[in-house]
């Protein structure tokens, strides 16, 4: 896409080589998505995974972060092609 992720680093580049400021939530979401890409991953999976905690009833703060990041990485936000939503089951990432 037009971000690189240097995992080895924990670094975010944009298009031009420029770092992309990220936390370390957000960084631990890319290296989970990278390392699946083209998979659909639950809420509960993405909590599991890269915040290594499990999920409440109605806990959407994955959806916060999620947004937070395709502002960071997706072209247009609003209609997001890097990591897309799957209604009802959670997100799946699709490099390009």
């Amino acid at each position: 896409g037009r971000c690189q992720l240097d995992l080895d680093a924990r670094k975010l580049f944009d298009q031009d080589g420029q770092e992309v400021p990220v936390t370390a939530m957000e960084l631990d979401l890319l290296a989970l998505f990278a390392s699946r890409p083209n998979r659909v991953l639950t809420r509960d999976q993405i909590l599991d995974a890269a915040h290594n905690r499990s999920s409440e009833p109605f806990d959407r703060s994955i959806d916060s972060r999620i947004a937070r990041l395709r502002k960071k990485i997706e072209i247009n936000p609003a209609k997001p092609q890097v990591i897309k939503t799957i209604r009802g089951v959670g997100y799946i990432y699709v490099p390009s």
